[in-house]
């Protein structure tokens, strides 16, 4: 059974919901590009770019140890490396830009965290902002997030009409509950071992979302 989850509408200000719209990508109908953004305790920032096509501005070290830190199979980790392509690529968002994101809404994710799993505050350690597009015909299948997720926040961008976020009873995918998709809609949880989940898009548009996540060292 899923545990207590929060939707909030119109959840972004403009300015901020504006300038993730705006960032533009070449993301083909399979396939998904993120560029993540990664806020530190003690302030550092750091950003980097990856594919599901293996292009990535990550080294081979750092997919080994992003595998081994979430749980991956090795068989899969060791396939995103037959498929790595190197790239230098900056991330459209200036660190100012990102900063300015994260202290914006920094506190309300922590009493989001302190509501829904207040036992998790204490190890949290850095801050994830995730643009993802995902191509009009990509499929994300039922899972229920790493462990080291303690907040996970889904932010629905662009399109107006795409697909939301269906939740499941287990990972058969019992009982299906789907969170609708509406622009600037925030979906706010903190995962277990029940909360399977699933995300697509509608097979007409790229589906664009900010994936907000406070997360712990391991």
């Amino acid at each position: 059974m899923w545990p207590n989850y929060i939707v909030r509408d119109n959840y972004l200000s403009k300015k901020h919901f504006d300038s993730i719209s705006n960032i533009e990508f070449d993301t083909k109908p399979d396939e998904w590009d993120i560029y993540k953004h990664l806020i530190f305790k003690d302030g550092e920032i750091k950003t980097g770019f990856q594919s599901s096509t293996g292009a990535s501005s990550f080294t081979a070290e750092e997919i080994r140890g992003y595998g081994a830190k979430n749980r991956i199979p090795k068989k899969v980790t060791e396939k995103m490396l037959r498929q790595h392509k190197h790239i230098k690529s900056n991330s459209p968002l200036s660190e100012d830009d990102i900063r300015d994101i994260h202290n914006t809404y920094h506190n309300q994710m922590i009493n989001w965290l302190k509501e829904l799993a207040p036992e998790k505050l204490q190890h949290y350690y850095y801050t994830e902002l995730n643009v993802v597009n995902n191509g009009k015909n990509s499929i994300f299948p039922i899972h229920s997030d790493s462990e080291d997720k303690l907040l996970s926040v889904v932010i629905y961008i662009a399109p107006n009409i795409n697909e939301g976020t269906t939740l499941y009873e287990d990972k058969s995918g019992k009982n299906p509950k789907k969170i609708n998709w509406i622009p600037n809609r925030a979906f706010i949880f903190s995962r277990n071992d029940n909360t399977w989940h699933s995300y697509k898009a509608d097979g007409k548009n790229n589906r664009l979302t900010l994936v907000y996540n406070l997360r712990s060292y391991k």
